[in-house]
């Protein structure tokens, strides 16, 4: 087996040991054991039969080599899980940490370890080595990510080495709160921090220098030098483009585009990066007349100090690892092999750090790289009637666009259809101004002036760049927006293109038998769609985790979409569920039509993330709860005007009205009352629309923040309230559920929409009254979000966290 097929192998055992590991926790190790011992057995009999070779001649057992390949197989699968139990224990948070809540205050002092991240907007961040928090010393060797809004002054103090104490809010680490998202445990975890602490301000961070002197610190001060140079000589748009290029960080107002072209990847430091700057670092030696081993050794050298200074991003960690393959090849006079360059660098980073598996840039990483290993040849004869380095570049770009388009539809939720295209140019422009203004950066540090005038002609180069990524995304369909891919089949493709680079024996072995495998594939296929076509439609609802904020989803058997609110901060400068939650989980769900939507009541944390939804999403009609006149407040006016504006009709609804979704979904209107005129409200949530949705045998009622006299009301009115889900309302805040309207409806579950909040929701009293009547309560701040499932007679209801 070639030496690369070996590495391969490796490196998909012991990755798939680090992955069972995570997901199943010890009870996978039966798996490797198993493999041993019957690797062991198999290795004694043939012991056995090799020191008696007359058995052979009597039917005895024949030696099988093959043992000591699966005993090997199965340690490196074992030490996989083994790596991956190591790490999930070394970044165990500390019990001083544990102990801190959810936005808690706490103080914190350490070491500043790593290259910061910096961003034109003031925000600093970093991984800190803590020593001690609130004053005690417990925690000495955790790490946290620190996120400063700091000024200038602070940011130049701010380096590898210094030693700071810090005030300000600690996040632990989440699991994801709504289907789809991220998990944050294990992005952390593949910086290995412990939590995250926001400080809002420079006063509240204290620094003093440091003993360290290292790589790091080298790394961090050529980089500030380098981009305070870029800053000087470019005007700020293209000197935000090009330290974004240089040291990975996509700019704020460039990141749509970015994606929608598939060129992303610029802003990201990867092999592109690595490879020019070790380019130009050989150039340069070689001007000065180092040549042969010696520059080889620097410009490798150059190439780790450079991933350094970008902060040691899985991506540029892998291009490096890759880099010095190369040049230990060279050095020994061999041709290097980039496939094992590249099973190698995965193997490396992995048994360093078993998380890097689950972190996105590695696995876009190594995917781009992986494709165009593969599928390069194959499209560059596609390609063979262009010129030959315009038929490289194209093929190079459609075999990364197609080995990363998975994981950008899995992650993003969109595929670029103009990438192919757009990254020809874009990488051309890219490599100019890249080598243009490493040079210039570089040298700058020395004498400015000429820095100027190698900028001066770059800038015209990034101006070019920029306006190009811009016009192209903006074009019409240069993305799609795609309903996120089973995972199955995300994995199945990757494990169809490590079969299609295996060993010779075993792509032989599938062609032989492709027959079979196309009917396999199509007799699986076909028992799935009978599945599916049999299986009966289920109603889902889903509310959504938003925050301090309200947000249901709801899909009917037949694939009819409501959405009830959609969040809203009420923050000013605050974030917007809409646009960060509701939308990218429809997208993610594959909705792009939402048949209903419907704003309870006009108040900020219920239909400020509708904004967006009505901007990027198709909306079928608009309820709202019909308002006395002089009561309608802006919001109410700004959000029908957006409505409008999208030609969404606007309908109001009052007690009594009822909408019918189809396969037996009916929803009834029980609140607003229709108000006589002159009617006195004192509070918008009395207007709120109260909704009893009725599917089978299944009730849940909807209640947004009705207050306790509405409903009061309602039982007073006789109305039949039995349900077996209730969305308590006003986010359980205190007296929200009469004792006379929680009889009535007597629940077996009850959700509370609630965020972090200074209201004190959910109140002690609510939560004392729901589990004093035998109340399954779920909170989307502790269990994130919840989905109910009702399939037939039967009602399944799933918290996010458990």
């Amino acid at each position: 087996m070639e030496q690369a097929a070996v590495i391969r192998c490796t490196l998909v055992l012991f990755g798939s040991g680090a992955v069972m590991m995570k997901a199943w926790g010890p009870t996978a190790l039966l798996g490797p054991a198993s493999l041993l011992v019957t690797a062991g057995i198999l290795a004694w009999r043939d012991r056995r039969a090799a020191r008696r070779p007359w058995q052979r001649f009597r039917g005895g057992a024949a030696p099988r080599p093959g043992s000591k390949n699966l005993a090997l197989w199965a340690f490196v699968f074992l030490a996989g899980m083994v790596s991956m139990a190591m790490a999930s224990w070394e970044r165990e948070p500390d019990r001083i940490v544990r102990d801190l809540g959810r936005a808690a205050r706490a103080t914190f002092a350490g070491v500043i370890d790593g290259v910061p991240d910096e961003t034109s907007d003031g925000r600093w961040r970093g991984v800190v080595r803590v020593r001690s928090v609130n004053g005690h010393p417990g925690a000495s060797g955790a790490k946290l990510l620190l996120v400063v809004n700091c000024n200038e002054d602070l940011r130049a103090r701010l380096l590898p080495g210094a030693v700071v104490e810090v005030s300000g809010r600690f996040y632990p680490p989440q699991p994801p709160a709504n289907p789809g998202e991220r998990d944050t445990r294990t992005a952390l975890a593949c910086k290995g921090v412990s939590g995250t602490l926001y400080v809002a301000s420079s006063r509240e961070v204290s620094v003093r220098p440091g003993r360290r002197f290292g790589a790091a610190t080298v790394a961090a001060d050529v980089r500030r030098r380098m981009i305070a140079v870029t800053r000087a000589t470019l005007p700020q748009p293209q000197a935000e483009l090009l330290s974004a290029m240089l040291f990975g960080s996509a700019p704020e107002g460039m990141q749509v585009e970015a994606q929608a072209t598939g060129t992303a990847h610029l802003f990201s430091v990867s092999g592109l990066h690595v490879g020019l700057v070790a380019a130009v670092l050989w150039g340069i030696l070689a001007i000065l007349g180092v040549r042969g081993r010696v520059a080889l050794i620097c410009a490798v050298g150059g190439g780790w100090l450079y991933a350094v200074a970008c902060g040691m991003r899985p991506s540029a960690v892998r291009a490096a690892l890759m880099l010095s393959c190369a040049g230990a090849a060279a050095l020994r006079k061999r041709r290097p092999s980039a496939r094992g360059a590249l099973y190698l660098s995965g193997l490396v980073m992995a048994g360093r750090n078993p998380f890097v598996i689950f972190d996105p840039g590695a696995q876009m990483s190594f995917a781009s790289v992986l494709g165009i290993l593969q599928l390069s040849p194959r499209f560059r004869r596609m390609f063979a009637r262009l010129p030959g380095w315009l038929a490289d570049t194209v093929a190079a770009s459609l075999a990364a666009q197609v080995g990363v388009a998975p994981l950008v539809a899995w992650y993003f939720g969109r595929v670029s259809l103009i990438g192919i295209i757009a990254n020809v140019p874009c990488v051309a422009l890219a490599g100019v101004a890249v080598v243009a203004g490493f040079v210039a950066a570089l040298v700058g540090t020395v004498c400015l002036p000429v820095a100027v005038v190698l900028n001066a002609g770059n800038s015209l180069v990034l101006l070019a760049l920029e306006r190009l990524i811009q016009t192209l995304g903006r074009v019409p369909f240069a993305s799609l927006p795609v309903a996120q891919p089973p995972l199955w089949a995300v994995l199945c493709l990757y494990l169809s293109m490590f079969v299609a680079d295996g060993p010779r024996r075993l792509r032989r072995a599938v062609a032989l038998r492709r027959r079979h495998l196309v009917v396999l594939g199509l007799a699986t296929a076909a028992v799935l769609m009978w599945v599916a076509v049999l299986r009966p439609g289920a109603l889902e609802i889903v509310f959504l985790s938003v925050g301090q904020g309200d947000s249901s989803f709801i899909r009917t058997p037949a694939g009819r979409t409501m959405l009830v609110d959609a969040g809203g901060s009420l923050a000013p400068t605050g974030r917007d569920p809409g646009a960060d939650t509701v939308v990218p989980y429809l997208e993610r769900r594959g909705v792009r039509r939402l048949d209903v939507v419907v704003a309870t009541h006009p108040h900020q944390d219920h239909i400020g993330g509708l904004f967006e939804v009505l901007r990027r999403l198709d909306v079928g009609v608009l309820l709202r709860p019909r308002l006395p006149e002089g009561l309608r407040p802006e919001l109410d006016v700004r959000l029908a005007d957006a409505a409008q504006a999208r030609s969404v009709p606007v309908v109001e609804v009052a007690q009594g009205g009822r909408v019918d979704l189809g396969d037996g979904v009916t929803i009834d209107i029980l609140c607003p009352s229709r108000l006589s005129p002159g009617t006195a409200v004192q509070d918008l949530n009395d207007l709120s629309v109260v909704m009893m949705m009725r599917f089978a045998n299944t009730r849940v009622l909807l209640t947004g923040d009705a207050g306790p006299e509405v409903l009061s009301a309602l039982v007073e009115a006789s109305w039949d309230l039995d349900a077996d889900i209730l969305k308590v309302p006003h986010h359980g805040a205190s007296a929200a559920c009469p004792p006379l309207f929680l009889r009535a409806v007597s629940p077996s579950w009850a959700v509370i929409s609630v965020g972090p909040n200074d209201f004190g929701h959910p109140a002690r009293d609510t939560l004392q009254l729901l589990s004093g009547g035998a109340v399954t309560t779920l909170r989307t701040d502790i269990n994130g979000a919840v989905t109910a499932r009702v399939c037939g007679r039967r009602l399944r209801v799933i918290p996010m966290r458990r």
